[in-house]
């Protein structure tokens, strides 16, 4: 991103502030657009844990552009109508010839759908927008509490589709990591209980949600909770070659090696695609 900022101020001759303050926020009247807000500004919002309490403030790299909700839908408005770029800059951004399997340089392009779709999450924060040219719909949602905008965003594409749609459900990461933190068997009890009177209701069906909690546990040193939740995980999806992954990560941060190269190799057998596994198999041969 320095080397972008940089090409930009030795092509255009201006800084990179004033290039896109002149070429982007004025000509789309970004009325709320600032560089470098303070902590407390009004176009600014901090993030919340799962207990409501503010987070600590992150140090972003300075001399970046903050803007709101609605100067953002001016931004996707402003590219629909070409009124930054050509028709064809926009769309050899979207397609990105030069990393085709990666996604756009303005995210994911689906070309069959002529739909741009870009999503990222930060710390607590997490967004996505999703810019629909064949339908002209556009669809920005924006969260400082990791409130799952992903599934929310397409629920309403889908409303505003008359297409099917299902409502997103509960996160059982969220209703069981209290608990999770403090006594771990408990939190194992609570996810049986919910999964047998609340399934309809809670979403076990997405591996990331028990991993999710496995990370955090393994993160605040609780290694043994942290196994406990990677095997729950690895017992109900049995098939998930990265949740193998992740046990074997936590039982070697707990220097259960033989266990840990077991759960390595089993991510293996499955197919684990970053080759985390291998290499982490190789050490621990090499250890013993």
């Amino acid at each position: 991103m320095f080397l972008q900022r940089r090409i930009i101020e030795k092509v255009s001759g201006l800084s990179f502030e004033e290039f896109v303050m002149k070429n982007i926020v004025k000509p789309l009247k970004m009325f709320n657009a600032v560089f470098d807000p303070k902590p407390g500004h009004k176009n600014r919002t901090s993030c919340y844990d799962m207990e409501n309490i503010r987070c600590p403030e992150v140090k972003f790299i300075r001399g970046w552009l903050w803007i709101d909700i609605n100067d953002l839908y001016k931004w996707v408005e402003g590219m629909n109508s070409n009124e930054i770029i050509s028709k064809k800059s926009f769309q050899t951004l979207l397609e990105n010839p030069y990393a085709k399997d990666e996604g756009g340089s303005l995210g994911r392009y689906l070309e069959k759908e002529e739909l741009q779709r870009h999503n990222g999450v930060s710390y607590r924060f997490e967004s996505i927008f999703l810019n629909d040219m064949k339908e002209r719909i556009t669809i920005i949602l924006l969260s400082n509490n990791l409130n799952r905008v992903w599934e929310l965003g397409y629920t309403i594409h889908n409303l505003m589709l008359g297409k099917g749609y299902e409502i997103p459900k509960k996160s059982i990461y969220q209703a069981i990591r209290t608990e999770g933190l403090v006594n771990v068997d408990r939190a194992i009890e609570s996810y049986y209980r919910l999964k047998a009177n609340a399934a309809e209701e809670f979403n076990f069906k997405n591996p990331s949600e028990l991993n999710k909690l496995g990370y955090e546990l393994l993160r605040l040193g609780k290694h043994r909770e942290s196994i406990a939740i990677f095997r729950l995980a690895t017992t109900e999806f049995p098939n998930d070659a990265n949740l193998f992954d992740s046990l074997g990560e936590a039982y070697y941060t707990n220097k259960q090696y033989d266990l840990a190269l077991k759960s390595y190799n089993m991510a293996i057998t499955l197919g684990e695609t970053t080759g985390n596994s291998n290499k982490m198999a190789e050490k621990i041969r090499s250890i013993n």
